[in-house]
């Protein structure tokens, strides 16, 4: 189906929507004040959303204190510019062997990182 999308591409698109709306006119399937108004459903759309507690967030926390003290020079004692992306790369990798106990242990020391 996606190979068939690609090589009708979008103007094709619009002419098989065209002539849908147009048979379901003169099949008396719709009406003319039905076509005033457009629902879009988007639920089956991907949607760039990451669950709160997720590690990615917390390292992406992490960096960003980091980048903001050292903008305004605030001197840190550690910045965990080297344990963090290792510990996510093994929390993602447990995460995927169905580790999970190991999973969180690297997710609380992401956590961890970002506190200190």
């Amino acid at each position: 189906m996606s190979r068939w999308r690609h090589r009708v591409g979008e103007s094709g698109a619009e002419e098989l929507l065209k002539e849908t709306i147009k048979a379901g006119l003169t099949l008396k399937a719709i009406k003319k004040s039905q076509l005033k108004r457009v629902n879009v459903d988007s639920t089956v759309q991907e949607k760039d959303i990451r669950f709160p507690t997720d590690a990615r967030l917390y390292n992406r926390a992490r960096e960003r204190l980091v980048k903001a003290a050292v903008e305004r020079e605030i001197p840190l004692r550690q910045n965990y510019n080297r344990l963090g992306p290792q510990k996510l790369l093994k929390q993602s990798r447990y995460a995927h062997a169905k580790q999970m106990k190991r999973a969180r242990k690297c997710t609380r020391n992401l956590k961890r990182y970002m506190s200190i």
